[in-house]
């Protein structure tokens, strides 16, 4: 009794005094049962956390998860366009809020609900935004990878950007895509619902994140605040063109690595 006061006088953690506990003179079974159940009563969370985070959460976990959410994978043949960032399933990975990661899964992301959609064993499964701070999958040799935290002008910390460049100049878009029912068909007289896909972009130096209407090279230079003569000569050199993503990508890489260096 002796050591429980003197744990609550001075901090000590609760393997320390677990181990301390039992060194002392015998006491009957019954009480030390209580006195150790007590002691992670006291700190559940703590405890639960760290064993949580530590630990990724495998497919199976996932799976029992969402199993409410599981959701039919046909869709109306009347339907153009996609609600998905692409239609097929590519393996990649899933991180939750709390920390833990699922790895090895098939996933998708819709751009219109705003969720992933993970396939297994034959049955999808919709995994809520607002579970996730971000996801990651393979495309041949290319990673495509989407995460939450960004806050600009028409995006919000809550929602999910593609991170084409990373560093301390970063290019994101974020994907919307909306729907239209019941839309006329050009030279038909039918009509027909369709998802219709935008972008928006934003670029990061620093702290600051700016949405710029449209990739050009005016916009994008004006963004970076040195090296702007190396950084053309490289876009030149490598026929890199400030109109399409993935060579704004590499403009802003390199960049970077100008600044590290």
């Amino acid at each position: 009794m002796r050591l429980f006061l003197k744990s609550i006088q001075e901090p000590i953690s609760l393997i320390d005094y677990t181990k301390k506990f039992l060194t002392m003179k015998p006491i009957s079974t019954f009480l030390t049962t209580i006195l150790v159940a007590f002691c992670f009563m006291a700190l559940p969370d703590t405890a639960e956390a760290q064993v949580q985070n530590a630990a990724d959460i495998s497919s199976e976990e996932m799976r029992n998860m969402l199993d409410a959410d599981r959701i039919p994978t046909h869709r109306a043949t009347n339907t153009t366009g996609s609600p998905f960032f692409q239609d097929e399933f590519h393996e990649g990975s899933l991180t939750l809020h709390n920390g833990r990661v699922t790895k090895g899964v098939e996933i998708r992301y819709n751009s219109h609900e705003q969720n992933v959609e993970m396939l297994m064993d034959g049955n999808v499964y919709a995994v809520p935004g607002e579970r996730l701070s971000s996801f990651q999958f393979e495309i041949g040799n290319q990673t495509y990878l989407f995460r939450k935290g960004y806050d600009a002008r028409r995006l919000s910390e809550d929602e999910f950007v593609q991170v084409l460049a990373d560093g301390h100049a970063s290019l994101l878009i974020k994907h919307v895509t909306n729907f239209y029912a019941d839309t006329p068909t050009y030279g038909q007289a039918t009509q027909e619902d369709r998802y219709v896909n935008n972008r928006t972009y934003y670029i990061k130096i620093g702290d600051d994140v700016d949405r710029i209407r449209g990739l050009s090279q005016r916009r994008v230079m004006r963004q970076l605040d040195t090296h702007q003569d190396e950084v053309e000569e490289y876009a030149q050199s490598n026929n890199l063109d400030f109109g399409e993503a993935e060579d704004v990508a590499r403009i802003l890489t390199y960049y970077n690595s100008l600044r590290e260096s």
